[in-house]
């Protein structure tokens, strides 16, 4: 090829390139660019071209068969809603090509991954665009040679703790409503139904974050009318699968001074009616389901400040500084067998009562 012909088909190939960047991905048909806009463009860009040329590179990347196709771009038109005789054009949902970076096996791998895990914290916006990778990522993936990828991306799983629940169903638009909120800074509106409610409350929330503890994804974040202070808070969960309604209060900020998750977290927000820090004591059952519980806490132990230490009699005892919360109380309900809470005196009379009782329903059953 002669350096005037090179020339000439690389500024084709640029011309393009910078043509599909331009392209919009259409989840509607009439959403896309006209010739005549997609002309503007280019020569704004630096690219000498009259609108037939335009054209002429439309049918030549749609054309069956052709190279960008097969690397994953796949357009459409849809025509003007003013005009009818007018052709828009965009890339079809799920369709933006990756254009010329390849994906290796483990990229695909990744992808496909980060697709099963990662989902639900992101924005309907980022969602689409992972979307457009992950077709190609699952075609990669799809080939023989990649078996051994594909079939790992099948052998691995997150689960939640405790007994094989099934968790409720979630709507996702819900879900990428309010993470465009937390993207953007914005407050939400908010329907709500509790467990034991068979109406809706309505909230106007200020966003802090977006949490999965188990089988549940959780909203945290301030109530409207607990902003206007010093110090806005505070902060409060809402369970996703039990909003009926959200929608972002779009170019409505969040306040200033909001606590960060970071701080809802460390405050106890997700441990339930938190009764504040409190000095534990616990000592074991002396025997083999004590001593694999003592040995359980020192593998994964339950604060900073933990210390488990041996008494005179041969038994264990654990000392920690924890917070008093639903969920330390349902985790010592359900160790009662194996352990005993020595101090503080609220949290061993909460315990023992509920020994007391479950005694009773046993018995009498």
């Amino acid at each position: 090829m002669s350096g005037k012909g090179k020339q000439a088909s690389e500024q084709t190939l640029a011309r393009r390139i910078a043509l599909l960047d331009r392209l919009p991905v259409g989840h509607s048909p009439a959403a896309g660019r006209t010739v005549g806009e997609l002309t503007d463009y280019l020569n704004a860009s630096g690219f000498d071209c009259g609108r037939r040329t335009v054209e002429r590179d439309l049918e030549a990347i749609d054309a069956v068969g052709s190279v960008w196709r097969g690397i994953g771009v796949d357009l459409q038109q849809g025509m003007d809603e003013d005009d009818a005789r007018v052709p828009r054009w965009s890339h079809t949902p799920n369709s933006k090509a990756l254009l010329f970076r390849t994906l290796s096996n483990e990229d695909a791998l990744l992808l496909s991954l980060v697709e099963q895990e990662l989902k639900f914290f992101m924005p309907a916006s980022a969602y689409e665009s992972l979307m457009q990778y992950l077709k190609v990522s699952n075609r990669v993936l799809s080939m023989h040679a990649n078996q051994p990828q594909a079939q790992f991306r099948e052998r691995v799983r997150v689960i939640a703790d405790g007994p094989a629940l099934r968790p409720p169903e979630l709507n996702m638009p819900h879900l990428q409503e309010i993470n465009e909120a937390l993207l953007h800074g914005e407050q939400l509106d908010l329907a709500y139904r509790t467990a034991r409610s068979s109406g809706e409350t309505a909230y106007r929330l200020h966003p802090v974050g977006l949490v999965k503890q188990g089988l549940f994804f959780y909203l945290l974040a301030v109530k409207e009318e607990n902003v206007h202070k010093r110090a806005p808070g505070p902060v409060q969960t809402f369970r996703i699968d039990r909003v009926r309604r959200v929608a972002r209060r779009r170019q409505e900020p969040v306040a200033r001074g909001l606590p960060s998750l970071e701080a809802a977290l460390g405050n106890g927000q997700l441990q339930f009616f938190d009764k504040g820090k409190i000095a534990l004591r616990l000592r074991f059952a002396d025997n083999a389901d004590g001593q694999a519980l003592c040995d359980s806490y020192r593998e994964t132990p339950m604060a900073a400040d933990q210390r488990i230490v041996k008494r005179g009699d041969g038994t264990y005892e654990l000392q920690a500084t924890v917070m008093y919360s639903l969920q330390l109380v349902r985790m010592l309900q359900a160790e009662a067998h194996r352990s005993y809470v020595v101090e503080p005196k609220a949290l061993k009379d909460e315990i023992a009562g509920f020994v007391r009782q479950a005694a009773r329903l046993h018995l009498v059953s």
